[in-house]
């Protein structure tokens, strides 16, 4: 009778185990497996991540379901501290040990697309590289107006016709592809470079009074203003009747920039009162630089101004400017504009 009951607890004990056994082991082979990724997910180590850092960034992009089982794993086959840095691409089911094993492998640069639009500024440049994760948008600026002349002028051969040290104004807006952790003399040298192949040749064609600085720095004030492309060839020809006759240019979008609000849409009368030789209410003539990336329609417009009688022109609500050839004329369609606005 004993051995009858000592063999029913054994053969309880043994379905206990057994499906222990069971239930681990499909546990264990979930865990372990990895979810399925539906897309790409980027992974991005940095240099000093722990470990635990990794394990974490796992876990929030749903690469590993468990965090104790990854660091378990790592830490018994001593791999913790082989974790190399870069850009991971996981997709698909992502076994745990191959997870790990792909982690100690350094990724191939992760090439990202970046779109610079026609009308940035230095600064939002700097800006778009840092946001599409290629490269910080400090170490961008300042390498634009310390360095970058200098040290590329042996090889982009139109600096050397810049009388200004910073660059802004020649870096052309275009769609980039770049090596994340591409370094600032890289990004530069293939802006400049695009520039040198878009800009330059049709600049180079054009009969023109202007040096080539004076043509962008014009071109950038063009580009800011103009809120219809169409408008760009009158509008030129308002600052280059303006220029000819020796009255300040009076552009809204150089104030902006002197007093570091480019993207201010209205400027008024303590605005215009900053001394800067940005300030072109002030100052007579072109601004010292470009205070934007202008795009090829700019400058075609700057070197090719239309004729016309007008002097003045303000920003409607439609997109559209009203030119005018007297400053009453001017003031009076301020004050409709306005009136319209209420």
């Amino acid at each position: 009778m004993a051995n009858r009951k000592r063999r029913r607890v054994w053969v309880l004990v043994l379905l206990l185990l057994l499906f222990l056994a069971g239930w681990l082991g499909v546990w264990s082979a979930w865990v372990l497996s990895g979810p399925y990724l539906n897309k790409p997910v980027y992974l991005r180590i940095k240099k000093g991540y722990s470990a635990s850092r990794v394990a974490d960034l796992l876990y929030e992009t749903h690469i590993i379901r468990s965090k104790p089982a990854f660091l378990a794993m790592v830490r018994l086959s001593g791999t913790a501290n082989r974790i190399k840095t870069g850009t991971f691409v996981m997709a698909g089911k992502v076994p745990l040990r191959v997870l790990i094993a792909t982690l100690q492998k350094t990724p191939p640069p992760l090439m990202i697309k970046v779109t610079i639009p026609e009308g940035y500024n230095l600064a939002e440049i700097g800006t778009a590289i840092d946001k599409a994760g290629i490269l910080s948008a400090d170490v961008f600026v300042t390498y634009i107006q310390t360095t970058a002349k200098t040290e590329l002028d042996p090889e982009i051969g139109f600096l050397s016709k810049i009388p200004t040290h910073n660059l802004e104004g020649y870096l052309f807006p275009d769609t980039y592809i770049f090596a994340e952790g591409a370094s600032a003399k890289e990004i530069t040298h293939t802006m400049l470079a695009t520039f040198a192949q878009k800009a330059l040749p049709v600049i180079a064609s054009t009969n023109r009074s202007m040096s080539l600085h004076e043509v962008v720095t014009l071109a950038a004030i063009i580009e800011r203003e103009a809120r219809v492309p169409t408008e760009m060839p009158l509008i030129s020809g308002v600052f280059h009747a303006r220029l000819k006759k020796k009255m300040a240019l009076g552009a809204d979008p150089t104030v902006g920039y002197a007093i570091g609000s480019p993207r201010k849409t209205v400027i008024t009368f303590e605005d215009i009162k900053v001394d800067s030789p940005y300030n072109t209410y002030r100052v007579l003539g072109l601004p010292p630089a470009p205070i934007a990336s202008p795009g090829l329609s700019a400058i075609i417009a700057a070197m090719n101004p239309d004729k016309t009688p007008y002097l003045y022109f303000v920003a409607d609500h439609t997109g559209h400017h009203v030119f005018t050839r007297t400053l009453a004329a001017h003031l009076a369609a301020q004050a409709r504009i306005q009136e319209q606005s209420k």
